[in-house]
């Protein structure tokens, strides 16, 4: 369906008090970034794209009438209360981006009946479960946001079969259940957060699953997630070990009726809180698995994931040493494996990594001299501190007061010491046995008187 585009009434115009009845424009009605604080009852807007975002709407009537709306932003105002059933009946509804409100209550059941393309819900105090989708909107979706609310609940299974679906973020609610392995099979997944929730269980995939090909950005940190390091599903993400501008632009910016509908993620990278929006042409891939519980150790095969951007594996029950083959994550810009057990040295292959620009490897049970490069020395003291054994710069432990660095050298000098002294004291008591051999044999000679004499004076004094 085609409309012409017209003029939008100007935001940013210092607009107050409420929006009258009689305002109406043909398509497009832009008066975002003001100081509206309501919309008059009774009022009709005939409109496809409505945008009220960044005002000071604290209220949203429950009878107001769209007719043939298409896209609808309120996002960024002090809205409270329910969301309206009456959003149920906007047939041709396709966006819908109520973020940084203060709705609560449930989201309604109806709602995921419409044909939505991206939903924005992020940042309420919305409550209750995500309800099941139907296959109205499967065939359509494209985003869901329900980030920063109250949810509670299993993820609904439904999700799995929305094939579009390329972003997720369900982040920082009370979601409980397992991990969501129906969502490994959507074909066009880049991002999913599932981060500050309840989750819980192991995580089991099979390298023949070939789980998540697209995913550009997966954070599922501060779980209960337990069990061994899921290395089959970081080994599958196929998307961060070649790079593919199709990947990069995975989840672009959605044009409806020529206005652009973009997503917003913040990720913890580089010991930050970051904020990543779909306007940039290439975003961050990035894993994000700390404050869990994953035990075992970090395969070697970690260095395929070429393209990887940032790794957070913080936090855990981890082992074993850190992998040599991390020097071939070549865009590695952010690495955090703090608050492990992982021991051994620090590889010196990580000194090759020339974007790495955030280093943590605190608190873990490493050994040795830290490795020296132009790159290291960038890094503070807080990025190796905790671990008693790790001597030389930044630290102010010289390696050679430390037992792991110099119990070495010690003992191949305390070897050589005693293959010398053992060589002294065989050429001692060689030439001892041949001079007493000497005088032995000379006193012998000598009628035997001699050695009589010798006798008698050493074993038989009283003779």
């Amino acid at each position: 369906m085609q409309h012409q585009i017209v003029p939008p009434i100007p935001s940013k115009n210092m607009i107050a008090e409420e929006i009258p009845q009689w305002l109406n424009t043909s398509v497009y009605l832009n008066i975002s970034h003001n100081m509206i604080t309501g919309i008059e009852p009774g009022a009709v807007m005939s409109t496809y794209v409505v945008d009220l975002s960044y005002n000071m709407l604290n209220s949203f009537p429950n009878s107001l009438s769209f007719n043939g709306l298409v896209y609808l932003s309120i996002k960024n105002n002090s809205v409270s209360g329910e969301i309206p059933a009456s959003m149920c009946n906007i047939t041709q509804l396709r966006l819908v981006d109520f973020s940084n409100n203060k709705f609560s209550g449930q989201i309604p059941t109806c709602f995921f009946n419409l044909s939505l393309v991206i939903v924005k819900l992020q940042n309420n105090q919305l409550q209750g479960q995500i309800p099941e989708l139907t296959d109205n909107i499967r065939h359509s979706f494209q985003a869901l946001d329900l980030s920063e609310n109250r949810l509670e609940g299993l993820i609904p299974k439904s999700l799995g079969h929305c094939e579009g679906l390329a972003f997720i973020n369900l982040g920082k609610n009370k979601l409980s259940g397992d991990f969501p392995s129906w969502l490994s099979k959507l074909p066009k997944l880049g991002i999913l957060v599932l981060r500050s929730n309840f989750l819980s269980g192991a995580i089991n995939f099979s390298f023949e699953e070939s789980p998540f090909q697209g995913l550009c950005m997966l954070d599922i940190s501060t779980n209960q997630f337990s069990g061994k390091l899921p290395m089959s599903l970081l080994l599958s993400l196929n998307a961060m070990k070649t790079f593919d501008i199709s990947h990069a632009r995975m989840v672009g910016v959605h044009n409806i009726l020529g206005y652009g509908t973009a997503w917003e993620v913040g990720m913890t990278i580089k010991g930050a809180t970051l904020s990543y929006q779909d306007e940039i042409w290439f975003f961050m891939n990035t894993i994000d698995l700390s404050n869990n519980y994953f035990e075992g150790e970090i395969l070697e095969e970690i260095g395929d994931l070429k393209w990887l951007q940032a790794l957070r594996i913080s936090n855990n029950k981890l082992r074993g040493s850190i992998p040599k083959n991390f020097g071939g994550l070549q865009q590695l810009e952010s690495l955090d494996l703090s608050h492990n057990h992982l021991s051994g040295e620090i590889p010196e292959e990580l000194t090759k990594l020339n974007f790495l620009e955030y280093l943590n490897l605190s608190y873990n049970n490493l050994v040795g001299r830290i490795p020296q490069s132009l790159q290291f020395s960038t890094f503070d003291a807080g990025s190796f501190e905790g671990n008693p054994s790790l001597c030389g710069p930044p630290l102010l432990l010289p390696c050679e007061a430390n037992e792991s660095t110099t119990s070495i050298p010690f003992l191949v000098l305390k070897q050589a010491n005693e293959e010398r002294m053992w060589k002294y004291t065989s050429v001692a008591l060689g030439f001892g046995v041949g001079f007493g051999t000497t005088i032995s044999f000379s006193l012998f000679l000598n009628n035997g008187r001699g050695f009589d004499i010798l006798w008698r004076r050493c074993y038989c004094p009283w003779a």
